[in-house]
This record gives structure tokens, sequence and C-alpha cells, in this order.
């Protein structure tokens, strides 16, 4: 996971730190949306890495079931995203 979240989060803040990237406004804002779902499937199975504790709570237990369960829709958001992008830059569509 670490390899891949890095690279997740070091494309976000180059597409907000590179001069020209905005240029197309469609395919940036699809880029950038698409980084945030990606960022978000980082921090879930990071999270979900975490063993649980003999003593874990209801509460984290149903939260570690939410993330699971998040994993695919937040896959599926970012491959949306990054159609859209693909669309945009008249590129092959990603996912």
């Amino acid at each position: 996971m670490d390899p891949a979240c890095g690279a997740v989060f070091n494309a976000r803040t180059r597409l907000y730190g590179e001069p020209g990237l905005t240029a197309d406004q469609r395919a940036w804002t699809a880029l950038v949306d698409s980084a945030v779902a990606l960022a978000a499937v980082c921090g879930e199975a990071t999270l979900l890495q975490v063993p649980p504790g003999p003593a874990e709570s209801f509460a984290v237990a149903q939260a570690r079931d939410r993330w699971q369960k998040d994993l695919p829709r937040q896959l599926e958001v970012a491959c949306a995203h990054l159609r859209d992008a693909a669309s945009a830059l008249d590129r092959s569509t990603p996912c």
C-alpha cells in the first residue's frame, strides 16, 4: 500500500503545484476528484491494516466493516473520474 498511496499523494500534490495543469479545467477537476477518491482508499486500507485489539469496541468494529465495504465503491468513484479525465484529454479509458 505504501508505494501506491505515496504515488496518489504525489500526484495530488502535483495537480496543485505545477503550472499549466489547470489549462483543461474538466480534465484537471476529474483528476483531482480521482486523487481524492484514491486517497480515501489509502486511508481506509491503512486503517484496516491495523490488527483489531482484544478490547476493540463495537463502534470500531462497525467502522472497520464500513471501511471494508467502502473500498470498492471508492475505487469505482476514482475510475469514473479517471474515465472523465481521459475523455476530456482524448485518451483511452484507464479502467
